[in-house]
């Protein structure tokens, strides 16, 4: 299916509702002046989908469905002579493919980002003209919005990757850059992935990709989540539990819970329950234990409990897939402890951990803007939205490490993110939400 032929709303993909963004301000370079490319559907953006429809005569509903999209879609074409803020975002997808305009990015169309535009068009089997149309620009669209990468593929995203493989410092590579990923490339990436510690497989996904941006935000280590949360007022510690006693106790208390009883596979062994105990105190006072229980059947199942500092057990939620890490899908559900769902959803391993990686970029960037405060005056405001916002996350990222568990990929994969705040988040919402930031 056609990017332009799905239906795009609040509730879709961050990247989703950027291409949305992006078409707009092609289309209108007065669109969306105040959040631009910001990847939340907001009212701004519903405004801006409404206004286009107005114009062009569709149902004014501020959905960007399918009807819309093409037709955004067949409203742009850049060439010889146009300017604005579109053309400066074609020339920054330009130049994220390497194929930098002669002339930089000045919102001018010129001979330079003609030539740029020729080249990613011979580069994809486009129709080479040095237009930025329909087909160009969607092409180009696609490709961005592209989250997965292997051996077979052939073009400026395969390009891109080469580029970075052979920028990178982490491993010294050298690899011909053709923009087909073949054994070559294919080799690059499983020695890049083995010196991140990452799972070797060759296939350049979320997380391989996004270690290979050096631009990008990039998911904090454990000492840095430690670091960050001291700043926040907030004094952070996770160990896994190894006392025999405390485990017992603890094991004992969800074999003989209802809900764990039912929403268990047979084949569940208490004995494997692997346990950490979080606490942290300053701002917020609190402790808990979180758990998973891995369970390998035709499905991959993983149970995931909180227990109060007195072993009670407070909410259970599991998560199910099967198959291929990437392209099966994994369905996630939250009990109460009547065992009624309160929240299920269903996507592939592939977005899962794309998901979680975009929460872990997320509270990257956090934590670098906070570093630009140079006044505590200015940073105290802050530090409280901050322990609102992503308290509840970064207890979450530093768990898979009291584990034993190192490897950024191991969370992301395995969407540790998601399950870990639809388990953890109401009883973490509850204590942040009640602080009054001023």
């Amino acid at each position: 299916m056609s990017i332009d032929d799905r239906t795009v709303t609040a509730e879709s993909r961050s990247r989703f509702i950027e291409t949305v963004q992006k078409q707009l301000i092609r289309e209108n370079p007065s669109a969306l002046p105040e959040h631009g490319i910001d990847g939340i559907y907001g009212e701004e953006t519903d405004l801006a989908v409404q206004d286009f429809q107005n114009q062009e005569g569709l149902t004014v509903d501020g959905i960007a469905g399918p009807e819309t999209n093409n037709a955004l879609r067949e409203a742009i074409l850049f060439g010889e002579g146009s300017e604005g803020e579109g053309v400066e975002i074609l020339q920054e997808d330009l130049t994220w493919f390497y194929f930098e305009p002669d002339g930089g990015i000045d919102g001018i169309f010129g001979s330079g980002t003609e030539q740029a535009v020729r080249d990613f068009q011979s580069d994809n089997d486009l129709s080479v003209d040095g237009l930025a149309g329909p087909n160009t620009l969607r092409t180009m669209d696609e490709l961005i919005e592209t989250i997965l990468v292997e051996e077979g593929d052939a073009n400026s995203l395969v390009r891109r990757i080469q580029e970075q493989l052979n920028e990178q410092d982490e491993v010294d590579l050298s690899i011909d850059i053709d923009g087909i990923f073949g054994p070559e490339t294919e080799g690059a990436v499983e020695d890049f992935q083995e010196t991140m510690e990452q799972v070797v497989d060759g296939i350049a996904g979320p997380v391989t990709m996004n270690l290979l941006d050096l631009e990008a935000y990039h998911p904090l280590n454990h000492e840095e989540i430690v670091s960050i949360m001291s700043e926040a007022d907030v004094d952070y510690s996770s160990e896994e539990v190894t006392d025999d006693s405390e485990l017992s106790d603890l094991q004992e208390e969800l074999e003989n819970n209802s809900v764990y009883q039912d929403v268990a596979p047979g084949s569940a062994n208490i004995n494997n329950l692997e346990v950490a105990h979080v606490s942290y105190s300053g701002a917020y006072n609190d402790s808990y234990y979180l758990a998973k229980l891995d369970v390998e059947e035709e499905t991959t199942t993983t149970v995931f409990t909180m227990f109060s500092e007195d072993k009670d057990v407070e909410s259970l939620g599991v998560i199910e897939f099967e198959g291929d890490l990437y392209e099966d899908d994994a369905t996630v559900t939250l009990y109460d402890l009547e065992g009624e769902i309160i929240e299920e959803q269903t996507d592939s391993n592939l977005e899962l951990s794309n998901a979680d990686l975009d929460v872990q970029k997320e509270i990257a960037q956090i934590a670098s803007e906070m570093e630009d405060f140079q006044a505590q005056s200015d940073l105290d405001p802050y530090l409280c939205s901050f322990r609102q916002y992503a308290l509840g996350t970064m207890l979450c990222n530093g768990v898979p490490w009291a584990l034993g568990v190192t490897g950024v990929g191991f969370p992301l994969a395995l969407g540790w993110n998601v399950v870990c705040n639809t388990v953890v988040g109401p009883h973490i919402e509850e204590e942040v939400l009640a602080d009054d930031c001023d």
